[in-house]
């Protein structure tokens, strides 16, 4: 029997064509999805998934009797029961290497157009457009000589770093697993949670969603951010306490806010919608035609490594 490959989501078909060699891919058409009920009916089927935006939950994984290979599509694996999943003794990877450009470009992009008004000033031209051009209009902030705080000096925090240096900013970082003897090449300083919260301009956030981070920017930090600092989340949307977000924003606790990721997407909370200081993009962190296609060509090689009788590279449950 052929060894079979789910993919929840479409993905770019150059990135699987190495892969389609050695095995038989289910992969809706271009444009078109499947359900959850399709993917619960064939789950006992395959022999390895590469999750695209869907739930590994407990009950897929039950229900896939011979599923030996969990390829997920991005760097984050909250989406996967990866304590089922080591307990059924399946192997969880992750591309942890792949998105980092995409990832730190947009989250780059958010902070100058936050800071900068561009989609306020999109939003006049096209909506309004009063032809009153004075030399106060839409009056922004400069990135250049800012203080930005980096939390999670990552991969992608550091190539947000090259920029924002780039760029004429202060960049100070804060990464819990830091020590005096890292070494990275750059004019950046590293810092304390809390004088980052109490002192930078902008800051931006690159950790995983995990216990220790859920809600790692809430009430009490929102309280000791500068009324001028503005919050900048492209990771994981549950690293900021949503509800604690709109009340800084109300309350004028921050000056503004610009986010890809939400708490449970794909809701967004009608209340963020309204700020006119707050940059909102549906989760786009890694959608470039060049970062699709390589993560698509990544993800097919871990199942092709087992197939082949490798291991995997970028285990995450080991």
């Amino acid at each position: 029997m052929a060894f079979k490959v789910l993919v929840t989501k479409y993905i770019p078909e150059k990135g699987l064509k190495e892969l389609k060699k050695h095995c038989q891919i289910i992969m809706p058409q271009k444009g078109e999805e499947f359900d959850d009920k399709y993917i619960m009916g064939i789950a006992a089927e395959v022999d390895a998934i590469i999750a695209v935006r869907f739930n590994v939950s407990t009950e897929f994984i039950n229900k896939a009797k011979n599923l030996k290979v969990i390829s997920v599509y991005g760097v984050g694996v909250d989406n996967v029961d990866l304590e089922k999943a080591s307990e059924k003794g399946i192997i969880v990877t992750n591309l942890p290497e792949v998105v980092t450009e995409a990832t730190a470009e947009l989250a780059f992009g958010l902070m100058l157009a936050l800071s900068r008004r561009i989609v306020e000033a999109d939003y006049y031209l096209r909506n309004k457009n009063d032809k009153n051009w004075h030399p106060f209009l839409l009056l922004s902030n400069e990135l250049y000589d800012k203080n930005l705080g980096i939390i999670g000096f990552g991969r992608i925090g550091r190539a947000v770093a090259r920029r924002a240096l780039a760029f004429g900013m202060k960049v100070y970082f804060y990464d819990k697993a830091y020590t005096k003897d890292d070494k990275f090449n750059m004019d950046v300083q590293y810092s304390s949670f809390s004088n980052i919260l109490e002192n930078m301009d902008y800051i931006t956030l690159h950790v995983p969603h995990i216990k220790s981070t859920h809600h790692l920017i809430s009430k009490y930090e929102f309280q000791i951010m500068k009324n001028s600092s503005f919050l900048i989340n492209a990771s994981r949307g549950p690293v900021v306490d949503q509800k604690e977000l709109i009340s800084a924003l109300k309350n004028k606790e921050i000056a503004g806010a610009a986010l890809d990721v939400f708490e449970n997407e794909p809701e967004v909370p009608q209340e963020l919608t309204v700020f006119k200081n707050v940059v909102l993009t549906p989760h786009l962190g890694t959608t470039t035609i060049e970062t699709k296609t390589k993560m698509a060509f990544e993800a097919a090689n871990k199942i092709i490594q087992f197939i082949n009788g490798g291991t995997p590279t970028n285990i995450v449950n080991q």
